[in-house]
C-alpha cells in the first residue's frame, strides 16, 4: 500500500515540476523572439547606411529618410526620429599614391597632384539611426535609436572615368599644341589632318 501511495506522489511530483517551468520556458521564447526582432532591425540599419554610402558615391545623392523607411524597414521604423547624413571619406589612399609616385620624380608627381588628387573623386561617409516602436510592452523596455557609420575609401571607376590626356598635353606637349594651333586651314592638307587628329579627343 506505502509503494503505491509513493508512486501516486512521484507522478504528481512530475506534474508540479512541468508548471512550475511553463513560466521559465516561456520567458526563453519570449527572449528569443525579442532578440531576433532586435537583430532583424540591426541589420536591417546596417543594409540601409551601406546603400545610403553606396548611392552618394555612385550617383551624389542620398535617399529620403522617406524612402528608407519603404525600402528598408517596411514603414515600421519612426520616420520622426529616423536620422540620415554623411560627409566626405578618407583620403588617405589618394595622398599615399601621389607621395609613392613622387618618390620616383618631382614632375611625376605633379602629374599624379593634377589627375588624381585634383580631379579624383572623394570617398563618401554615410549615417544612418532608426528607432523601432513596438506594441509588446516588455520590448519597449529595451528598444531603443539604433545608429550605423559606414565609409567607403574612393569611388567606383568607370571606363573613361578620369581622363589623363588634358593632363598630359598641358604637361609634355604645350609646345606641340601651339606649333598645330598655328597651322594655317588650306582645306584638307596635311597640317589640317593632324590638326583633327592630335587637337580633337583622344
Amino acid at each position: 500500500m506505502s509503494k503505491t501511495v509513493a508512486i501516486c506522489r512521484r507522478r504528481g511530483n512530475v506534474l508540479m515540476e512541468f508548471v512550475l517551468i511553463i513560466p521559465l520556458l516561456a520567458t526563453i521564447l519570449g527572449l528569443t523572439f525579442f532578440f531576433g526582432w532586435a537583430f532583424t532591425n540591426q541589420q536591417h540599419v546596417k543594409v540601409s547606411d551601406r546603400f545610403q554610402c553606396w548611392r552618394r558615391v555612385r550617383l551624389g545623392s542620398s535617399a529620403s529618410v522617406s524612402q528608407l523607411n519603404a525600402w528598408f524597414f517596411q514603414n515600421r521604423a519612426n520616420e520622426e526620429t529616423l536620422e540620415q547624413g554623411g560627409g566626405s571619406g578618407p583620403t588617405q589612399t589618394l595622398r599615399d599614391l601621389i607621395d609613392t609616385v613622387g618618390n620616383f620624380s618631382s614632375r611625376a608627381e605633379g602629374l599624379a597632384d593634377g589627375v588624381v588628387w585634383n580631379r579624383a573623386e572623394r570617398g563618401r561617409r554615410a549615417m544612418v539611426a532608426a528607432e523601432f516602436p513596438s506594441d509588446i510592452g516588455i520590448y519597449q523596455q529595451f528598444t531603443g535609436k539604433i545608429r550605423d557609420d559606414h565609409t567607403r575609401d574612393g569611388r567606383e571607376w568607370r571606363w573613361r572615368q578620369l581622363r589623363c590626356e588634358p593632363v598630359i598635353r598641358d604637361e609634355f606637349l604645350s609646345e606641340l599644341d601651339s606649333v598645330l594651333e598655328s597651322i594655317p586651314n588650306p582645306g584638307d592638307s596635311l597640317g589640317e589632318m593632324a590638326r583633327k587628329l592630335y587637337l580633337s579627343a583622344w
